[in-house]
This record gives C-alpha cells, structure tokens and sequence, in this order.
C-alpha cells in the first residue's frame, strides 16, 4: 500500500483546447506511478477525449505508437462529461 509519505509530485501538464491552441497531442507515455486527468473546461465545451494505450510490443519497437491501422494494443477511450471529473490512472 502506498502512503502520502512515498508519493513524490513529478510534473504537471496542461493541455489548451481552444481555436488556434493544442489541436492535437500525439500518443506518448511517461514513468510516473499514477496520473491524474482532471477536465477543467468551460459550460458547452464538447471533447476532451482520453485514450489510455497498452500496446504491444511491435506498436513500440521504433518509438512513439502510431494510432493507424497497425496498431496491435488495446485501448479504451475516456470522456469527461462534467467540469472538475478526474480521471486517476497508472
């Protein structure tokens, strides 16, 4: 079991959807023990679509998977419906 006293901050992120702004974030991981995912939008912003990548072996042989026709991992897709929903993750 992990306590507040073994978990250290890491990084922060924020991605910008907005017109002109972080239209897109390519796949990437990182080697943190949780993430949190929070939706901190605005009343009638429609998005914010999470996909969370197990890939395969292959998807990563050469780097960064590709989310085309070759990839062989599982995925499963995430979306906030609601201002301040968070989304903890490994």
């Amino acid at each position: 079991l992990i306590g507040g006293a073994d978990l250290a901050y890491h990084e922060a992120y924020c991605i910008n959807y907005e017109e002109g702004r972080d239209l897109s974030l390519k796949a990437h991981t990182d080697d943190s023990d949780l993430t949190v995912n929070v939706f901190l939008g605005i009343p009638g912003f429609e998005g914010s679509e999470l996909l969370l990548l197990d890939p395969a072996p292959e998807d990563v042989q050469t780097g960064t998977p590709r989310l085309d026709d070759t990839y062989k991992g599982s995925m499963v897709s995430y979306q906030h419906h609601a201002i301040g929903t968070a989304l903890l993750h490994p």
